[in-house]
């Protein structure tokens, strides 16, 4: 057994007899029997033994609980789940080679200030499937003094293995240092790309580049930085460029549209199996 004291594990006497002991179980058994009118109350013991993996031990400090009728439940259940979600991750990790991977463009919003582009991923191919809860690996790179981004992420959902890989040549050049990312949410992945040099993009991508079908604009983040954006084109003087109420209002309009149609396709295909039942 390695060293148990740590910075952030104070020594109890039943960490003492742990190291103590050894593998001596006997010895284990007879010290923790003579102890535990102190042990009783240690709520470190039982989850390091169990995080050790240390079962026979665990095993006879929960018996020795139970004849004093010592409620011990919750400290298995923390060190037990600990342990299935670090076994399941390096499970996972090489559970499959790379090429077994099939790989998917994950739907993607964006919006932007004037200092950054914001993007947030989804591990799903569309907005309205789930997203992978499972990600690992997750990575992006960019080209300094390029407009190239990529990024890409695995998961496993189900007993299908996939990757996530975006690449996008964007409107203008960004650079690494200022960039920041941050996983949201389970199942999405948020990146704020600092641009090159400050100012409003009219689009996100390069013009000869063909905008994937699913993406999108992030609303919400958009009209955070709406007033931004706009006091930007007015001290520019930019005609073109100042209708950005009205782009908002459009996009608005368009998500609802989609909306209202896809719950319009829902209902008629619910009334249609509901029919076939009759």
């Amino acid at each position: 057994i390695q060293s148990i004291h740590s910075q952030d594990t104070p020594i109890t006497n039943c960490l003492k007899i742990i190291k103590e002991t050894k593998h001596d179980f006997k010895e284990f058994k007879q010290r923790i029997s003579n102890n535990m009118f102190e042990i009783k109350n240690d709520t470190q013991c039982l989850g390091y033994l169990i995080k050790k993996g240390l079962v026979q031990e665990a095993d006879f400090l929960m018996l020795e609980l139970s004849k004093r009728g010592i409620n011990f439940r919750d400290q298995v259940k923390i060190a037990t789940q600990s342990v299935i979600d670090k076994t399941k991750s390096l499970y996972n990790n090489y559970r499959f080679d790379e090429s077994e991977f099939a790989t998917v463009s994950p739907a993607f919003q964006w919006a932007q200030n004037t200092e950054y582009i914001f993007l947030q991923i989804k591990y799903s191919h569309r907005f309205d499937a789930p997203g992978c809860l499972e990600s690992m690996n997750e990575h992006f790179s960019m080209q300094e003094n390029s407009n190239k981004f990529e990024f890409h992420a695995f998961c496993i959902q189900g007993e299908t293995p996939i990757k996530f890989y975006l690449a996008l040549d964007l409107f203008g050049k960004i650079k690494e240092e200022g960039t920041v990312h941050s996983s949201s949410s389970v199942g999405r992945y948020e990146i704020k790309i600092k641009k090159e040099t400050a100012g409003y993009w009219k689009r996100l991508l390069d013009p000869e580049m063909e905008s994937p079908r699913n993406m999108r604009m992030w609303l919400e983040m958009r009209e955070k930085y709406l007033e931004e954006i706009q006091k930007h084109l007015d001290q520019h003087d930019s005609d073109e460029d100042k209708r950005v109420d009205q782009e908002i209002e459009d996009k608005k309009n368009e998500s609802l549209e989609n909306t209202t149609k896809q719950e319009n396709i829902e209902k008629e295909s619910k009334e249609e199996a509901h029919n076939d039942d009759l």
